[in-house]
C-alpha cells in the first residue's frame, strides 16, 4: 500500500478510559466502530477497576503520557474524526483540546463523561471548568446528558429536564456547533433527546426500551461512537443523531448479561 493511499483511509479516534467489562469506555468505542464499518484507533486516559455493578476506582493515566501517545500517533496517523469520552484531569483536557487544535481535527464529538451512572466522580470541577473553556468550543457535537449538563451550567437536573431548549442554547454559546442533550435516564414512557444546532431544534424520540435486570452499561459511549462513525461517513449531525439512537435502542435490545450487575450492550 502506498502512503498515499494510506491516508485515504478513514480512522476514527477515541479518547477516554478503558473498561475491563468491554461495555464502555475504548473497548466498546472501538467495537461500535467496527460495527459501522471502520477500523478505529484509541488512547487510553484511564484504567479502571470495574466490574458490571460499578465502578470501584479509577487510575488517571499521566496526562504528559497521554499526550506524548496521542501526539505520535497523530503524527504518523491522519484520523478522519475524534470523540472524547473519560478524560481524568483538567491538565488531561488541556494537553487533547491542545492536540486537537494541533493537528485540525475537524470531526470531534465531546462525550462529558463525569461521572459513572454508579461510582466515584471522573472529573472534578477544576477539571469541568477547562473542558467548559478549552475543549467544549472544538466540538462539533456535544453530547451530554441531563447530569452533565446541569454540572457544567451550574444548574439542577430538573431545571435542565423542564427547559432543555435554554440549556441547548447556553451550550451552543460556549462554541459547540451542535448538542444532543440526552434524555435516556428521565424517567417516562419515551427516549427523548434534544438535538440543536444555530439553525434548528429538533427531538428525537423513541420508545423507550425495557431495562434488563439491573440496567444497561455504555448507551453514552456507544451513542457517541456512533455519532461520530457517522459523520465520518459524510451524514448530517441531525440525521446522524437519530440513526446513532435508534443503533443504540437496538444494541440495547440485545443486551447481553455477564456478570452480576448490569447488562453489556450487544455492539457486534
Amino acid at each position: 500500500m502506498t502512503r498515499r493511499a494510506a491516508l485515504d483511509i478513514r480512522i476514527p479516534l477515541t479518547i477516554a478510559g478503558a473498561d475491563p467489562t468491554g461495555g464502555a469506555g475504548i473497548e466498546a468505542d472501538l467495537k461500535v466502530f467496527a460495527a459501522f464499518g471502520w477500523s478505529g484507533a484509541a488512547v487510553a486516559t484511564a484504567l479502571t477497576e470495574q466490574d458490571t455493578r460499578r465502578v470501584h476506582a479509577v487510575h488517571a493515566i499521566d496526562a504528559k503520557l497521554v499526550a506524548r501517545r496521542l501526539a505520535r500517533l497523530l503524527d504518523d496517523v491522519r484520523v478522519a474524526g475524534a470523540k472524547t469520552g473519560l478524560l481524568a484531569s483538567a491538565d488531561q483536557v488541556k494537553q487533547v483540546a491542545k492536540l486537537v487544535r494541533t493537528h485540525a481535527i475537524e470531526l470531534l464529538v465531546v462525550d462529558p463523561v463525569l461521572a459513572p451512572t454508579r461510582g466515584k466522580a471522573f472529573l472534578d470541577e477544576r477539571g469541568q471548568k477547562v473542558l467548559w473553556r478549552e475543549l467544549l468550543p472544538l466540538a462539533t457535537v456535544f453530547t451530554p446528558n441531563l447530569d452533565e449538563a446541569a454540572a457544567l451550567l451550574g444548574a439542577t437536573r430538573a431545571a435542565i429536564a423542564k427547559h432543555p431548549e435554554r440549556a441547548c442554547r447556553a451550550l451552543l454559546e460556549s462554541g459547540a456547533r451542535a448538542v444532543l442533550l440526552k434524555g435516556g435516564h428521565a424517567k417516562s414512557k419515551e427516549a427523548v433527546d434534544l438535538y440543536a444546532d444555530a439553525r434548528r431544534f429538533a427531538l428525537l424520540t423513541l420508545p423507550r426500551v425495557t431495562a434488563k435486570r439491573g440496567g444497561v452499561h455504555g448507551t453514552g459511549c456507544a451513542l457517541s461512537a456512533a455519532l461520530l462513525a457517522l459523520l465520518i461517513g459524510g451524514a448530517d449531525p441531525a440525521d446522524a443523531a437519530m440513526v446513532a439512537k435508534r443503533w443504540v435502542r437496538k444494541a440495547i435490545e440485545h443486551a447481553e448479561t455477564i456478570g452480576a450487575g448490569r447488562a453489556r450492550l450487544k455492539l457486534t
